[in-house]
């Protein structure tokens, strides 16, 4: 209930905002520090992560330590349920009342019913014709990183135009990369075939995952035991350099974690010292709607080349 409470006195601060124009509503999967969606006044709509009989609200219900601490207790393996029209219904009708516009970035519909659900809700909504849903194409760091765009462009006082430019210029130019310990907790969550639980069980490796327009791709392998920050970082240094406008192409990066803050912070200083040109980095914990694929250990890294 405090917890609720807290996302009511967020929700309510974020509309007392005059100068701005344009509302941005995101889903839960997108990870970014709450700081900076307090700051932004990014609305989120919460997915459900359900524990047998029990569910709870993403985020607001159920906060990324506790989930982690609860997945390694509960012989249930948990799993996840897209937010309804209904939900992201209550949240555009508010939103429409207060702004003139607003922008919905939703996670990549490759991976989730998220995204139709909020075109839904947008069409049964009392103004339709002032909410613009989008695919980000993009999930966790990533999806993050895209709504933090759109929102400092509409903080900024864009219009909505202006901010939905923004906001596909962002999904263009954003890629989210993830290290797996194990593919033990995607296949019991049914993302990847059971045929893949041999491959984890009888090779000690890690998994590097990227998404390709929306899709998982598998990008890399590297040894458990191995230097796990390197098999990450290769596929997202060599993506960079292929897209590179320069050799001091500027890039903001965005790292999220499942339980894992040492990794995370040594990905961090890799970072700085591969990348050349770092306008921004931060280290924010990896959701429950994500996490439960992965597991702990987990680590995403989204990389925004800029202009």
């Amino acid at each position: 209930s405090a917890e609720k409470a807290d996302d009511m006195l967020r929700q309510e601060r974020s509309l007392q905002t005059p100068s701005r124009r344009v509302a941005i509503v995101t889903d839960s999967a997108a990870d970014l520090p709450a700081a900076v969606c307090d700051e932004l006044g990014i609305q989120v709509v919460p997915l459900r992560v359900i524990f047998g009989a029990e569910s709870h609200l993403d985020k607001v219900g159920l906060r990324p330590a506790d989930f982690f601490a609860e997945l390694a207790r509960n012989p249930e393996h948990p799993t996840t349920s897209q937010p309804s029209p209904g939900d992201f219904r209550r949240v555009l009708e508010l939103l429409c009342s207060h702004f003139e516009q607003v922008l919905v970035i939703c996670l990549t519909a490759r991976l989730s019913g998220t995204h139709q659900a909020a075109v839904a809700a947008a069409g049964r909504s009392g103004k339709p014709g002032q909410v613009t849903v989008l695919d980000s194409r993009n999930v966790s760091a990533g999806l993050g990183l895209v709504v933090q765009s759109a929102a400092e462009a509409a903080a900024g006082g864009a219009d909505a135009s202006g901010v939905t430019a923004v906001a596909h210029r962002a999904i263009e130019n954003t890629r989210t990369y993830g290290l797996v310990p194990d593919l033990s907790h995607a296949v019991r969550g049914g993302r990847i075939p059971p045929a893949w639980r041999g491959l984890g069980r009888w090779l000690p490796l890690s998994f590097v995952l990227g998404l390709d327009a929306g899709r998982v791709r598998m990008r890399g392998l590297g040894l458990r035991s191995g230097n796990r920050v390197e098999a990450l970082l290769k596929p997202a240094l060599r993506d960079v350099q292929r897209a590179a406008r320069g050799a001091d192409q500027r890039v903001r990066l965005l790292i999220a974690h499942a339980a894992a803050p040492l990794l995370a912070e040594e990905l961090r200083r890799q970072c700085l010292a591969r990348f050349p040109a770092v306008e921004s980095i931060d280290i924010t914990e990896l959701g429950p709607a994500v996490g439960v694929h992965g597991g702990p250990g987990t680590v995403a890294l989204a990389v925004q080349t800029l202009p």
